[in-house]
């Protein structure tokens, strides 16, 4: 008996495996380690570096102060892949956005040119424990989701649970139904805490918030109790409070270490301030990549977002077709999905940058007039949401580690090849296609006129990542769809694909 819990997490359903994968083949180094000079410098930190390098037959780049001055050098190397090696302290979010920006200069596409991700930690210790765990390959078979609205099928995960709003559910066999349980709103740590333990799970995610470097679980404003980081370790306080002749008391009645430890795993920070890391003595997202031993995890290092388009839409891409892309590739496509979206709607959202420092809830309409003044266009919730995510997501991790969720039954497959100047990319759909499945219509697609929501984060396109680097591929004439195109990928849109059919993609080369 299936039992569902309301509006909008996971509907997983059997989909695609990986067929048809191939090597990544690029012309050159396709890896590249990038690191300041202060990393350098200190021999343990070094060391990760080394290790990197090692493991991917890397080309090392270093920088002094930012990232930026390595263009010329990425522009050589034209790498697939790139880690970057870092201290915690000097990853803000001026940091992570001029990264996404370095990603795009390496041709004149608007389109990011490699997948990278962020190698830190609290110290040189932490940062080579991300490597060392992603040297093996890591199938996501167990789950566990925090967040205010739920809605899964128990048969997509052979373990799983969910903690929400005064109830949580959870199965512990494959062969098992949801049980949901109910009780006081203000004790969601301790459920948290109990099913952390007993699912031991691959994949969590919390759409909670770190504000002031404090973990808060869905709904749970309690003002007695806090989860905090510190040193790279989650601790739980919780006080007493008294009111006696118009005076009010407070009395810590316990502060202990949340034993959470484990296997490696991947953490979605569905919420601000998530991966906030240049304070390290308090960021929470340290301290995931501490006991807890998560090796991959993605988030916002900033507040106030306003759609959560890049942590959901990359997670659309990732489990729509369990299996076909690792973590890295589904989030890497999710940021071209991101960009040509902003395209499409005017070029000048592209030069434009989102300004941090204005309160996105009292300067909304100010937020929004500064777009339309750009755009010359009325916009939308959902448009200043792409907009503002543009680039802020963080993604900490090794960018080549193979983690993906375990495949389902397989609903197509994908072939590309070589006609001389020409590539034809061909996609067979089978008789349990389904289009819905494959835009991710099962996640997070609320409807932004309902009060207190965020807007909608919609369908997803059809991705494809090349097996090889193109050289400068469009779309061959006589062809009608409509497509986003680097050197990397294909992104199909508003196409109906039906079960039972073939579709054919040519592409023109130089």
């Amino acid at each position: 008996m299936r039992k569902s819990v309301v509006v909008v997490f996971f509907l997983i359903v059997g989909s695609v495996f990986a067929g048809n994968r191939r090597p990544v083949k690029v012309e050159g180094c396709e890896y590249v380690v990038l690191a300041s000079r202060s990393v350098e410098q200190e021999q343990a930190w070094k060391e990760v570096v080394e290790v990197l390098r090692e493991l991917h037959a890397a080309e090392v780049v270093y920088y002094v102060k930012e990232p930026r001055e390595a263009l010329e050098e990425l522009r050589r190397i034209h790498p697939r892949y790139v880690a970057v090696v870092e201290k915690p302290e000097r990853i803000t979010r001026d940091y992570v956005i001029g990264m996404h920006r370095l990603s795009r200069q390496m041709t004149p596409s608007i389109y990011a040119d490699f997948i990278w991700g962020i190698i830190t930690g609290i110290d040189a210790e932490m940062a080579m424990k991300l490597v060392t765990n992603a040297k093996e390959p890591l199938e996501i078979h167990n789950g566990l989701v925090a967040q205010k609205r739920v809605e899964l099928t128990e048969a997509d995960w052979e373990r799983f649970g969910y903690v929400s709003w005064g109830k949580s559910g959870m199965k512990m066999n494959s062969c098992d139904t949801l049980a949901v349980e109910h009780w006081e709103a203000d004790k969601q740590t301790d459920k948290f805490n109990e099913l952390y333990r007993k699912l031991e799970p691959d994949f969590v995610l919390c759409e909670s918030y770190a504000p002031n470097y404090q973990l808060l679980m869905p709904d749970n404003s309690s003002v007695h109790e806090r989860i905090y980081a510190q040193n790279g370790v989650f601790r739980h306080a919780m006080q007493e409070v008294k009111v006696e002749d118009n005076r009010v008391s407070r009395r810590e009645v316990l502060n202990r270490e949340l034993e959470w430890s484990g296997k490696p795993k991947v953490y979605i920070a569905a919420g601000c301030f998530g991966c906030d890391v240049d304070q390290p003595e308090k960021s929470c997202a340290l301290a995931w990549m501490g006991s807890p031993n998560v090796t991959a995890m993605v988030g916002y290092p900033a507040n106030q977002i306003l759609l959560g388009q890049a942590v959901w839409g990359g997670l659309k891409f990732w489990h729509a077709t369990p299996g076909r892309y690792t973590m890295a590739e589904a989030y890497f496509l999710g940021q071209q999905h991101l960009l040509h979206t902003l395209q499409d709607f005017s070029p000048r959202l592209l030069e434009s940058s989102y300004d941090f420092t204005r309160d996105a809830m009292t300067n909304l309409s100010v937020i929004s007039a500064q777009m339309e003044g750009a755009t010359a266009k009325r916009v939308d919730g959902n448009i200043l949401g792409f907009w503002q995510e543009r680039d802020l997501l963080a993604y900490f991790g090794d960018p080549k580690w193979d983690v993906r969720f375990r495949p389902g039954e397989e609903t197509y497959t994908v072939k590309m090849v070589h006609k001389g100047k020409k590539c034809v990319i061909t996609l067979e759909t089978k008789e349990n296609f389904s289009v819905d499945q494959l835009e991710g219509e099962g996640i997070r697609t609320f409807d932004n006129r309902i009060p207190g929501e965020p807007a909608t984060v919609g369908k997803i396109p059809f991705g494809f990542i090349f097996p090889e680097r193109l050289k400068n591929p469009r779309l061959a004439s006589k062809q009608d769809w409509k497509v986003a195109v680097s050197e990397d990928m294909l992104l199909v849109y508003d196409a109906w694909f039906e079960p039972s059919k073939t579709y054919k993609f040519v592409l023109q080369e130089d």
